[in-house]
């Protein structure tokens, strides 16, 4: 695994400025929490007008991708689906949202099987960068948070 204090300086000296700038645009409130290696980034679902709350848990970044999931306003509740976007498709692209309360990325961890995830078929995490070529891939948390924004402001409402 990657030391924390080496993935405190990735973020904050090659990834975090650029990914407040995706933020800033988008008009997406974002917080970066160093000592419990967390990105906050509160979303604003453009056909419903509803906030969603995603956590990205960055421990082992870049080794690993983060773990991306929605959590309640507190920020405490996960895995409910009530605090995921409906499935959404787009046409020609897909999805990331589908039925189940995971967001289904090679940049999530928690989408791998292994770390109780759908995907026995995308290997380990650690292969993350080249797992799945035909997903959607991001290989920033700029990327990232923008791809999953892009499919939320696709998606109708809530999950459950």
């Amino acid at each position: 695994m990657i030391p924390r204090d080496l993935t405190i300086a990735l973020v904050e000296q090659e990834e975090l400025e650029p990914a407040r700038q995706w933020a800033r645009r988008a008009g997406v409130e974002l917080t970066w929490d160093a000592e419990a290696l967390q990105l906050r980034a509160v979303l604003t679902q453009r056909a419903t007008g509803e906030r969603f709350f995603l956590l990205g848990c960055l421990d082992g970044y870049k080794a690993v991708p983060p773990a991306w999931e929605f959590r309640d306003q507190a920020w405490e509740v996960a895995g409910a689906k009530r605090n995921y976007p409906a499935a959404a498709s787009i046409p020609g692209i897909g999805s990331i949202f589908h039925a189940k309360p995971v967001i289904c990325a090679p940049f999530n961890r928690l989408a791998y099987q292994i770390l109780g995830g759908p995907h026995g078929d995308w290997g380990g995490p650690e292969q993350w960068l080249k797992a799945a070529p035909s997903s959607a891939h991001a290989d920033t948390l700029a990327d990232m948070l923008a791809l999953i924004a892009r499919d939320m402001n696709h998606s109708n409402g809530r999950m459950g």
